[in-house]
């Protein structure tokens, strides 16, 4: 019912002074009145930031406001941070009932750069090479967590046949930062399925500084060879301080170029308890192949409210693009196809067993900035 949304939506957003529970409210109220189909995902298309009044426009430039952020006392240690999430718990328990999924954009030359994506992005199946490139990158901090440990985990029990995973784990694979950011963009140019990082994170970093940043998306020359990126680390898909790229966007935003979409955190992180949110997505993307990113992601908010109950992060794993996406399907060709390393990889394939979730949700004091 395209014709009705917007009137309907801008009488109850008039009626509540541009309060963003107008849209979860216009949702609820969808569900009741419209006929079959009813609404079945959330896209928010455009930027937004906190600094709703302008508010010291010297430290804090002033950028549009196009689709308001979701703010949310949900992180148990910086508290109040984006939570798009919100827009689509409709009864409000802490468990979403649709995908919801934000188009970051400022601009209509970067609408029309990410529209330009979306539409040139080839859902069918993973027929060409390049799209059977899986990359996993790891940061190296015993004391946060075993980084590459997790990821070759994922790597032993949840990638399918077909993908083939490259590694840049720092310290193992690769020596240093500068090498690590190299590889990154190499990979990346020549063109993967999906990309996954674990490890310490900013708004604008990885690796406390010292790994990929916002200004490193310049090196990325990968038109039509866009994969899905999965972040398990802190704040790096932090959209909503002004005059603050944060990774996410940057990759979402960069034309004919970065990424097709990204799932990534707009708080802090605990590994332990992203390493099980992170089996959760993988199980709904490749066990059961769920090809929507948006179901996908809701599957994994589902599933993981269900075994803990109301979770931070739930609420802060936030779906950097268009929440119908459709992911492309394996491909087989005659035979069984024999998945191979591009190249040599140093690393060794450290996985461990399966993790089972805890018996009950932790929070450990100490989470990896």
């Amino acid at each position: 019912h395209p014709n009705k949304i917007g009137p309907q939506l801008g009488a109850n957003v008039h009626q509540r002074n541009g309060h963003i529970v107008a849209v979860t409210h216009f949702l609820n109220w969808a569900q009741t009145h419209w006929p079959d189909p009813k609404p079945r995902y959330l896209l928010l298309f455009g930027d937004g930031n906190w600094n709703f009044k302008g508010y010291n426009p010297v430290r804090y430039p002033i950028e549009p406001i196009i689709v308001p952020p979701y703010l949310a006392w949900v992180d148990p240690w910086q508290g109040e941070v984006p939570d798009d999430n919100r827009y689509a718990d409709l009864d409000g328990d802490g468990r979403p009932e649709i995908p919801v999924g934000r188009i970051p954009v400022i601009s209509s030359e970067e609408a029309q750069a990410v529209i330009d994506k979306l539409m040139t992005y080839d859902e069918r199946e993973r027929r060409q090479f390049w799209q059977r490139q899986a990359i996993f990158i790891a940061d190296d901090d015993p004391n946060a967590g075993d980084f590459a440990g997790e990821s070759d985990n994922i790597i032993a029990h949840y990638l399918p046949d077909d993908l083939i995973p490259q590694r840049i784990y720092l310290h193992l694979t690769h020596s240093d930062a500068d090498s690590v950011r190299q590889a990154i963009a190499d990979a990346i140019n020549r063109g993967a399925f999906m990309v996954q990082y674990a490890g310490h994170g900013a708004p604008d970093t990885w690796m406390k500084g010292i790994g990929w940043s916002v200004d490193d998306s310049d090196l990325l020359s990968n038109e039509g060879r866009y994969p899905f990126i999965s972040t398990f680390n802190c704040l790096d898909g932090y959209f909503a301080y002004p005059g603050l790229t944060s990774i996410a966007e940057s990759m979402i935003r960069k034309s004919n170029a970065g990424a097709i979409a990204a799932i990534s955190p707009t708080g802090l992180g605990v590994t332990t308890e992203q390493s099980v949110f992170r089996q959760f997505l993988m199980q709904a993307l490749f066990e059961e192949d769920t090809r929507t990113l948006g179901d996908a992601l809701l599957i994994a908010k589902q599933r993981f409210f269900d075994q803990f109950g109301p979770h931070y992060l739930i609420e802060t794993m936030t779906l950097f693009g268009d929440p119908t996406l459709r992911l492309p399907a394996a491909f087989y060709a005659h035979d069984a196809y024999t998945p191979l390393q591009l190249h040599s990889n140093p690393a060794s394939l450290r996985a461990s067993p399966a993790l089972t979730p805890p018996e009950g949700p932790s929070i450990t004091p100490h989470p990896q900035l």
